[in-house]
């Protein structure tokens, strides 16, 4: 889904999906539209899309790759043994 973050339809879409979900009062927390209504948007807002991801910006080189390889081996690892 993350690769389609940088797809302006794709992203409008995800956007207005959770714009739309109603408020569950059993929830942990404000649905979307609540929580950007509580900072002043009346409407949805559209970002432009993303093309690159917060933690690939924030790390030098290659290190958001190995950084989610190495958690995505370490989940595959606790999933399989749970699986077990």
């Amino acid at each position: 889904m993350a690769g389609q973050l940088a797809d302006p339809i794709a992203l409008a879409d995800y956007m207005d999906k959770a714009w739309q979900l109603p408020s569950d009062d059993s929830a942990g927390h404000p649905s979307y539209a609540q929580r950007l209504s509580a900072v002043g948007y009346d409407e949805l807002p559209i970002p432009e899309p993303i093309s690159k991801a917060a933690l690939a910006a924030l790390l030098a080189g290659n290190a958001a790759d190995r950084y989610s390889a190495g958690l995505d081996t370490a989940w595959t690892n606790r999933i399989a043994n749970l699986l077990q």
